[in-house]
């Protein structure tokens, strides 16, 4: 069973010096193990309801996330540009970046 703590560590494998792990960062990564969905969200990364859904908002918005909960993302597949595009949907779920339509 994977937690919260393995999403975390994978983060810091990813980018040492995001120690903590953003809130952002940790929401993203948790979509592919409980999907884009609030409630789940909430309760397995312990961030307030209120972020949440301001950032699967967002992910909506920008396509990174379908209505249903599932994920649509290049990073997600694990190509040799998983990690730029996996921190380019980190900046979009943040509202710096905005994706090509």
């Amino acid at each position: 069973m994977k937690t919260i703590n393995v999403v975390k560590k994978a983060l810091l494998k990813m980018d040492p010096k995001e120690n903590p792990p953003h809130d952002t960062s940790v929401l993203l990564l948790s979509t592919t193990i409980v999907g884009a969905k609030e409630g789940a969200l909430v309760k397995f990364t312990g961030i307030p309801r209120a972020r949440v859904r301001e950032l699967l908002h967002r992910g909506r918005d920008q396509r990174i996330f379908t209505r249903d909960g599932r994920i649509r993302a290049e990073w997600f597949d694990g190509g040799k540009n998983s990690g730029v595009a996996f921190y380019c949907d980190v900046l979009c779920l943040d509202g710096l970046l905005v994706r090509a339509r």
